[in-house]
């Protein structure tokens, strides 16, 4: 690790070509995007150096990237328990990658993106271009597939809610295994596949 990491935020994950109206706030680049037909914010964040306690045993970095879903707010209701009001706010994709204390993220990768032909050739071969790959296709995979809507609506009955909230939950945690799996696949099972791939 660059003492420089510590005192310089950096990023990462680049900013997709995709991305509108870009801001720098104290979260880190925050932007707009489109998933299909649906508008959500996209926050990419500083990195961050860990002690190694907080990693998984043989994890030298990781890229989260997580889908904050709680987009319903200040609903109220009227005499007949129907949606009267509410407040609706954009999904929002939160991406961080965090590195071990004791690594230097320009350390060569060991394998998948990093150690392919083309990486090899174009000279992407470190620990930080691979991380940056899994911020990548995070970022495509939800831009170029449907995220799942959440959609209440006024005049709905209050009883109606619990039975599409669960229907959300269950299509939005399949999205999300789906999404990390190609992920990984793309990032981690390319080029010298990761030993875990066999088993994925």
């Amino acid at each position: 690790m660059d003492f420089l990491d510590l005192i310089i935020p950096r990023y990462t994950t680049p900013l997709p070509s995709f991305a509108r109206n870009l801001l720098i706030t104290s979260e880190g680049m925050d932007f707009m995007m489109t998933s299909g037909r649906t508008q959500i914010r996209a926050v990419i964040r500083p990195d961050r150096f860990d002690f190694p306690p907080y990693f998984d045993p043989g994890s030298d970095a990781e890229t989260g990237c997580e889908i904050d879903t709680d987009v319903y707010h200040n609903v109220t209701f009227d005499s007949r328990s129907r949606v009267l009001n509410f407040d609706r706010r954009e999904f929002v994709v939160h991406i961080r990658t965090r590195y071990k204390i004791t690594i230097d993220p320009e350390i060569q990768s060991s394998y998948g993106r990093g150690t392919t032909r083309r990486d090899r050739q174009a000279g992407n071969t470190t620990l930080r271009f691979h991380e940056s790959q899994h911020g990548v296709m995070c970022l495509n995979y939800i831009h170029r597939n449907q995220i799942p809507d959440l959609v209440i609506r006024r005049g709905m009955p209050q009883g109606d809610i619990a039975g599409i909230v669960a229907d959300f939950g269950l299509r939005i945690n399949r999205y999300v295994s789906q999404m990390e799996t190609y992920h990984i696949n793309a990032v981690d099972c390319s080029g010298r596949a990761a030993s875990f791939c066999r088993a994925h």
